[in-house]
């Protein structure tokens, strides 16, 4: 966080957000501080210095409340018990933010059936939803609809997924890019010594990753040696190639040595319209290292120009894409690319600022939330651009 952010803090009147999020993201019934110094997950609290923040908390439970909980979340798709448990504390803010649809769709059914205020703002993230509507059943559409329309603001990752989100509400459906922590040490490269195999990294645990691909595209490149790392089974069947392993990392330290040990970061992805990958394609930015990515969902918002791209589903692609991520490896401007784009957690937190101060307002929705530059030093210092509406 900027210096200057130090000295802001909001007023006593300052309207309360309540962040609700997954189960799990806090295991205590008590709330954590949650603010500038400590912003919690996805940095969310960092918004403390506008607004008075507030997070979902868990509740204790047993084995088998914890299973008959999770056994409707499958069949709901969004976590209704964990929601009504914390309705008293959603139904105090001024305005609700959520992160997935498993999320706000639950709110939503709670103002359905009158346990919430209807006009309670609320800023309804979706990350996979838009695509699973297209499958669904008739009947499974017309109540996820009904849910949705109960929100202020619907908010999305990536292009691809807007257009569809704006087919069913195109007054309130707006693009908000995700982004990251900003890596501040410097990464030493890994020595390129005579002798040593160029090492590419493959970490992700998301059901669109093609590790088939990239399984073809090591048997293209025996000179190469391939990490993946990943908890899925589908990835672990890659250890049949020879010059492949798969295990997982553990913790940040894990991952930062892994990085630390790699020429080139692959994020190999099937088609898809959720930006997937997002994530690690901006730490691998953040982290100064060449990047692979599959041309899908939209993740040119993300990746920029500084990655080398690949058609889907193509090995001999992604293995040409490898050499040239590999010759160009000393040439690394992910991290300039990040913070040009506002694609930095503190940029993320800065967009969901900008929606709530117009929602709260009564003001149309602003396009500079949507901006793909700079937002966070901009909103610290009341310049954050033109008054521009959409």
């Amino acid at each position: 966080m900027s210096d200057s952010a130090d000295s802001l803090a909001p007023s006593s009147d300052a309207p309360t957000v309540h962040v609700h999020l997954n189960h799990g993201q806090y295991p205590t019934p008590d709330p954590a501080p949650f603010g500038p110094q400590y912003p919690g997950p996805y940095g969310y609290g960092d918004a403390g210095l506008w607004f008075t923040m507030r997070h979902s908390t868990d509740a204790p439970e047993s084995r088998l409340v914890s299973t008959i909980r999770q056994g409707m979340k499958l069949i709901l798709g969004f976590d209704l018990l964990h929601a009504y448990r914390n309705r008293a504390a959603i139904a105090a803010a001024d305005i609700v933010w959520t992160h997935t649809e498993k999320e706000h769709l639950a709110i939503g059914a709670l103002k359905r059936a009158g346990l919430l205020r209807r006009d309670l703002p609320v800023i309804a993230q979706s990350v996979w939803l838009w695509a699973r509507l297209e499958r669904w059943d008739p009947v499974r559409r017309r109540v996820a609809g009904r849910l949705l329309s109960t929100s202020t603001v619907h908010t999305v990752h990536s292009p691809v997924n807007l257009e569809a989100a704006a087919r069913d509400f195109p007054d309130s459906a707006r693009l908000v890019p995700y982004g990251i922590p900003l890596r501040t040490e410097a990464r030493e490269a890994a020595a390129r010594t005579p002798g040593r195999r160029p090492r590419v990294v493959a970490p992700g645990n998301d059901r669109d990753r093609d590790w088939e691909v990239l399984g073809e595209a090591a048997a293209l490149r025996p000179g190469l040696d391939v990490v993946v790392l990943s908890k899925r089974r589908r990835a672990r069947r890659l250890a049949a190639h020879a010059n492949v392993t798969v295990r997982q990392a553990h913790g940040s330290a894990g991952m930062r040595k892994e990085y630390a040990d790699a020429d080139v970061v692959v994020v190999p992805l099937a088609e898809n319209d959720h930006a997937s990958g997002a994530t690690t394609v901006l730490q691998a930015l953040s982290s100064g290292l060449p990047l692979v990515v599959t041309r899908t969902g939209g993740i040119e918002l993300y990746a920029g120009d500084v990655a080398e791209y690949c058609e889907p589903g193509d090995a001999a692609s992604l293995a040409d894409a490898i050499d040239r991520a590999y010759a160009r490896a000393d040439d690394a401007l992910g991290a300039e690319h990040m913070t040009s784009s506002g694609l930095t957690q503190l940029d993320f937190v800065a967009r969901h600022v900008l929606l709530t101060r117009a929602i709260l307002a009564g003001e149309p929705l602003p396009d500079e939330a949507s901006a793909a530059r700079p937002i966070w030093e901009g909103l610290l210092s009341g310049s954050e651009g033109p008054p521009a509406h959409g």
